[in-house]
């Protein structure tokens, strides 16, 4: 029989694979609305949108709540038109940056095309992102506590 404190690590250290290969599948997502903190001075979550030079915190307290599969969301477009970056979303590709530093990319998953914010999520207080089914995006996309939403031309390479 194996000591209790070893088969706890082992039960976490299979919980935490099993998250992990679950991170990258393309099923069915849930949606998770997590235990991300609010940040910033406004008292609730909020993002950092960003494109070139131009840079806005958007409280997404403030925006429209959109209801999605039972849950109560933001809109990625309308995070991205509260923020009024001079620039139009339909033209850029975007990364999504954790509070931890994870991006989409470090799974080798693609910057996403701006017409597909209208068809992704924010939970408005763990920042957690869902995207419409429809689209079969694989789960890095799903990213938790998101921070920052990075705007760049197609062109560029990724941002670090």
């Amino acid at each position: 029989m194996l000591h209790h404190s070893v088969r706890a690590a082992l039960l976490g250290a299979s919980i935490l694979v099993a998250h992990v290969l679950a991170s990258c599948s393309s099923d069915d997502q849930t949606i998770d609305p997590g235990t991300g903190s609010p940040t910033q001075d406004s008292g609730g979550a909020t993002i950092q949108v960003t494109f070139e030079d131009q840079s806005a915190d958007v409280g997404l307290d403030s925006l429209t709540i959109t209801p999605y599969k039972g849950t109560d969301l933001v809109k990625l477009s309308d995070v991205w038109a509260s923020a009024q970056i001079s620039a139009d979303a339909n033209t850029l590709v975007f990364e999504f940056v954790s509070s931890d530093g994870f991006t989409p990319s470090s799974k080798d998953c693609d910057p996403l095309p701006g017409d597909l914010l209208d068809r992704g999520y924010i939970h408005p207080t763990s920042r957690t992102l869902t995207w419409d089914e429809s689209l079969g995006l694989r789960g890095c996309y799903s990213v938790t506590d998101t921070q920052q939403m990075r705007a760049q031309s197609p062109t560029e390479a990724p941002a670090e």
